[in-house]
């Protein structure tokens, strides 16, 4: 098993790739990289529990599938937040950290940030998404201070038609959101 740092933050990863429209499809073993080639997250990056448990990367559309990249950074981006107390995103004591007789250990509350990157929409290879060296850096410094790949705390949104025409419905971003603060 792997053990992480306990860290005061959680960051998820979410990767706008509807700029690829009818080409970009769920895949089982996604891969990111910047427009160098170079490989910023793929298979090897999830550590195996987490990917078993709840698979690399979630895909999402959105609810307006129209909203413009700056407008949902924005949103996202600004949504951190420390979870109230009835939240149940915490960091669990463990045995090693007893608490003395008849009191119940106090969790630790998380701060939830969204790190939010556009895919590069004149690069595209079946099951990769290219992003920006820069926007590459952030997605690794975000793997840095949360473990954030290592988690698979990865989303990528694609296009509602590509959706459609899976035959099923994508959750939208936002019931994954929702979901991930229970």
């Amino acid at each position: 098993m792997t053990f992480f740092e306990k860290t005061d933050v959680d960051i998820t990863i979410v990767i706008d790739a509807r700029a690829y429209k009818n080409a970009l499809k769920p895949h089982l073993f996604p891969s990111v990289t910047d427009k160098e080639g170079r490989l910023v997250y793929g298979i090897t990056s999830v550590a195996k529990e987490y990917c078993f448990k709840q698979g690399m990367v979630k895909y999402v559309i959105l609810s307006n599938n129209e909203e413009e990249f700056e407008k949902l950074k924005d949103r996202l981006e600004k949504q951190s937040v420390l979870p109230a107390s009835d939240d149940a995103h915490y960091i669990s004591g463990g045995d090693e950290e007893k608490q003395p007789s008849g009191e119940q250990p106090q969790p630790e509350k998380k701060k939830k940030k969204k790190i939010v990157v556009p895919a590069d929409e004149k690069k595209f290879e079946d099951a990769t998404v290219v992003v920006s060296q820069e926007d590459a850096k952030r997605m690794e410094e975000a793997d840095k201070e949360a473990d954030s790949m290592k988690k698979g705390e990865v989303i990528i949104i694609v296009d509602s038609r590509v959706a459609g025409k899976e035959g099923r419905r994508l959750p939208t971003l936002e019931e994954v959101l929702l979901a991930s603060n229970k």
